[in-house]
């Protein structure tokens, strides 16, 4: 197998410029590495939930990949928005002047800025609150498809090629390493992946006070080992080089490690935050058995934080 090209030339920031508003986005982790991610948290479920849950798992696994197909197809550029934030574009480490709600970002940077830099946390926080309102008013279909939604953007905030610019390499002659990373890597070892990252049977879900702070501060922590995914690529097209061997062994000898713990610490808070939810909507009781699948395509969420969110 031949290496993936990495960029040999070093290219002038005129021509990086163009490059970073040029390239198209790759999508999230692949549907395989979304997947593994609802599939293992709704196993982490405790009792009162883990019923429902492994009954609608078929559905929940299958709504994890919705917002990379069914929610693209259909809002186009606004969808694409919603599975990243640029942290870099915005603000510069620690982050600590970075507005956590949406509407004093808006006022802070404008909205061409903050389009262009994603939406990614407040999108968690928008599914996050229309889950507890579908469990307030037991609308058992609709939590499930919310659950697999919720599932495919918080998996998106520990990927960390998702919190920054330089989402594909192009400003460092890493080109292609996103899909590189997040998608060949995890899918040529699937098997290995999902018993990796599941969770141990000592887990025991917790509520998380504040979802969006929450999330705000896995983001940053994944922005900080972005640069680590970067560094095992550079060293892997290196060492295909020199020791004519295979690319993905080499990615994967230095950077599946990190993949596996940033898809169990997303299917950790995957399953924390659906009990939160729950636990947040009262601890209704959930029915036995999910009800059978519409035939209707999804519809994507409202994005609004209605009278069943909280205060």
């Amino acid at each position: 197998m031949s290496p993936r090209p990495a960029g040999a030339a070093k290219t002038s920031a005129a021509a990086l410029l163009l490059l970073a508003f040029s390239i198209d986005r790759p999508s999230a982790w692949g549907f395989v590495a979304h997947r593994i991610v609802a599939e293992n948290a709704v196993r982490a479920l405790p009792s009162g939930m883990s019923g429902f849950y492994k009954s609608a798992a078929e559905r929940i696994s299958d709504a994890s990949i919705e917002p990379d197909t069914i929610l693209r197809d259909r809002e186009g550029e606004q969808e694409k928005r919603r599975h990243y934030i640029d942290l870099d574009e915005l603000s510069q480490p620690p982050f600590q002047v970075l507005p956590l709600e949406q509407d004093r970002a808006r006022e802070k940077y404008g909205d061409r800025r903050l389009d262009e830099a994603g939406h990614l946390p407040w999108r968690i926080l928008s599914i996050y609150d229309e889950l507890g309102e579908s469990f307030v008013r037991k609308d058992w279909t609709r939590a499930a498809t919310l659950s697999g939604w919720l599932s495919h953007y918080v998996a998106d905030a520990y990927q960390p090629l998702h919190s920054t610019r330089n989402f594909d390499g192009q400003r460092s002659c890493n080109e292609g390493v996103h899909t590189a990373f997040e998608t060949d890597m995890v899918d040529r070892q699937k098997a290995i992946y999902r018993a990796e990252t599941s969770l141990p049977a000592t887990f025991s879900a917790e509520v998380i006070q504040d979802p969006l702070r929450f999330i705000f501060s896995e983001i940053i922590a994944a922005f900080d080992v972005a640069d680590e995914v970067l560094r095992a690529d550079s060293e892997a097209v290196r060492a295909v080089k020199k020791e004519h061997g295979d690319y993905y062994t080499e990615l994967e000898r230095r950077a599946g490690p990190l993949a596996r713990r940033q898809m169990n610490r997303a299917t950790a808070t995957v399953a924390n935050l659906w009990y939160s939810a729950w636990v947040e909507a009262g601890r209704p009781e959930l029915p036995a058995s999910a009800p059978a699948p519409s035939r209707r395509s999804a519809r994507p969420g409202s994005g609004s934080r209605s009278k069943g969110g909280r205060p």
